[in-house]
């Protein structure tokens, strides 16, 4: 009997490890904390998505501001990310990260095109994703944890 069991068990086990597998490699993208994101995980939050280049000095600047923005947003139904403009390898990415002090989260380059919105064409640039999931508003150039604040508050009515 137990024979006759043995491999209805083996194929129901390898099933479900075939399932935990497979749900535990989608995602649409991923940070440098190796955190695996879904865009359906994050629904009902606001996303605020920098996009920025380490050759572009206002992008350099607005970097304390968007670490205090994090910091701010932490207790909010908000997310920041950061997108750079410029492919490169994660150990670049990271080495940026050190560099220049950045406390938010940062989005692998091979991933950043699972997020909504266009690659800028001008930089610094700031997408606003509303808890839907649609992109409501770009804002262009520097900004400040308040400014950005304003964006958010502004396109939820508030």
């Amino acid at each position: 009997m137990l024979k006759k069991l043995l491999p209805i068990f083996v194929a129901i086990l390898s099933l479900m490890i075939g399932v935990t597998v497979f749900v535990s490699t989608q995602f649409d993208f991923k940070t440098l904390d190796d955190k695996k994101w879904t865009l359906n995980e994050l629904e009902g939050k606001w996303l605020i998505v920098n996009h920025f280049a380490e050759w572009c000095a206002p992008c350099l600047e607005e970097i304390p501001e968007l670490n205090a923005l994090d910091i701010d947003i932490s207790d909010k139904n908000i997310e920041l990310f950061a997108v750079s403009y410029d492919e490169m390898p994660k150990q670049s990415l990271i080495d940026i990260k050190q560099k220049y002090n950045i406390q938010f989260k940062l989005v692998e380059q091979q991933y950043a095109i699972n997020l909504p919105g266009l690659k800028p064409k001008q930089l610094p640039a700031t997408y606003l994703i509303s808890p839907d999931g649609k992109h409501v508003e770009t804002v262009l150039g520097k900004q400040t944890a308040v400014s950005l604040l304003k964006v958010v508050s502004k396109a939820a009515g508030q």
